[in-house]
């Protein structure tokens, strides 16, 4: 075994041995034994709310489930077939974004874009008021932490991914109708994704050239492959373009500072596909194939730079001691944003597909700085850092204030670190 494995085992022995028990459940399905499938897309900032699709009698809706009420249908659009996908929430879950079918003003079947809260029930998103737009299919793919921005695409071809598409930003102000708009330059014709970070001040769009926008610089490109932002804005989850080539080893993380770093497979697999990633950018989670193509023996993973790839079934069965009871954990889809919750898709024990949510514990160690669960010399080089940068200028909270919470590190706290790194020994 090798030492990255060990440390991952260590750290999550940890995790489950320290606080609260781990969680699994699956989420249910909206259609009753004759139609059991659910699949869930992602889930909340705060890890509350789940969200996703399941197929109901007479066609398929948007759900939202949480550990109090289970799955709930979202409803659809009215006018079209009865289909609608959600696709984003809000940091609390109370407003969620995707799309559903209705019809244009010519009666034609169309997705569009809708914002859905228990209050309101799912509402259209309006199209931007120049005549350009008139029947344009939407789809509303992110939104901001507070629910009040909505970011998605237009297209003129009617499916989930268009072939023409631009950018559209929807202002959801509670005091106001929401209302559509475009960004003033937008170099690019083509598009198939749009994900935004938690205050919306930063957009990837994914598409024949990935580009991101910013408040301050505006558009410009960034790395080839990208797919996600971490909601800090800082981390671009991204796939080596593939052009016919095997896929091996093929999902990355990029930042400014550090550039691509690859996640790798483990044994028994040859390629991932990294479907989502924490706030902070410091944990990524996705699936692992064990052919070049994906196309089969899925299996849902979590990555961190500092424990390499794990599998989630082996996390939760192994170091928390969870029996799932005969499932199959095939893909992991989304993450809260401390990376406690994930979400994800499975086999259930009656061997019917069906999506499910898994909480890890939280940590209880004040000197663990680097988020990992654990206290070793990656929290001291941390504190180190802190200490020697602290200044009458340095803003508070310091994570590093471990004893005092006086906005000063100093020998008080490496106390508190030493004797939290030497309980583990």
């Amino acid at each position: 075994m090798n030492t990255r494995i060990s440390a991952a085992i260590l750290m999550l022995t940890i995790i489950c041995a320290q606080s609260s028990a781990a969680t699994f459940q699956g989420a249910g399905t909206l259609g009753g034994v004759s139609l059991f499938r659910s699949e869930c897309w992602g889930v909340s900032g705060d890890g509350s709310i789940a969200y996703g699709s399941s197929p109901a009698t007479g066609g398929g809706f948007a759900f939202r489930w949480n550990a109090s009420t289970g799955i709930q249908s979202l409803g659809d659009l009215p006018g079209g077939h009865t289909k609608s996908y959600a696709l984003n929430a809000s940091y609390d879950g109370s407003v969620i974004v995707g799309t559903s079918y209705t019809t244009d003003s010519g009666g034609h079947q169309v997705h569009r874009a809708y914002t859905w809260t228990k209050a309101t029930g799912m509402k259209e998103l309006p199209l931007p008021e120049d005549p350009f737009y008139t029947d344009f299919a939407t789809c509303a793919f992110a939104i901001s932490a507070d629910g009040r921005t909505a970011v998605g695409l237009a297209g003129r071809t009617d499916s989930l991914f268009w072939d023409y598409s631009r950018l559209l930003i929807w202002d959801l102000q509670a005091s106001t109708p929401p209302s559509a708009h475009r960004l003033p330059y937008e170099p690019f014709t083509y598009a198939q994704f749009a994900d935004a970070s938690a205050s919306a001040a930063v957009i990837l769009i994914v598409g024949a050239t990935d580009l991101l926008w910013t408040n301050e610089s505006g558009f410009h490109e960034t790395v080839p492959g990208a797919m996600a932002l971490s909601g800090d804005g800082s981390t671009i989850l991204g796939a080596r373009p593939f052009f016919g080539e095997p896929r091996y080893d093929d999902s990355f993380v990029w930042t400014q500072e550090t550039g691509c770093r690859f996640i790798g497979t483990i044994d028994g697999f040859v390629s991932n596909h990294a479907s989502a990633i924490s706030h902070d950018g410091s944990i990524v989670v996705g699936t692992l194939f064990n052919d070049i193509m994906q196309h089969q023996d899925h299996a849902a993973y979590l990555w961190t730079e500092h424990d390499g790839v794990r599998l989630i079934q082996d996390i939760l069965e192994n170091d928390c001691g969870l029996d799932l009871d005969g499932w199959i954990l095939t893909n992991a889809s989304g993450i809260s944003y401390d990376g406690r919750t994930i979400v994800g898709n499975g086999i259930n024990p009656e061997g019917y597909e069906e999506g499910w949510i898994a909480t890890l514990p939280a940590c209880s160690l004040r000197a663990d700085l680097t988020g990992d669960c654990t206290v070793d010399i990656y929290d001291l080089l941390e504190f180190a850092n802190q200490w020697l940068a602290t200044s009458q200028d340095t803003p508070c909270p310091l994570t590093a204030d471990l004893a005092g919470q006086d906005c000063n590190v100093n020998l008080k706290d490496f106390a508190t670190l030493a004797t939290e790194w030497l309980q583990q020994q």
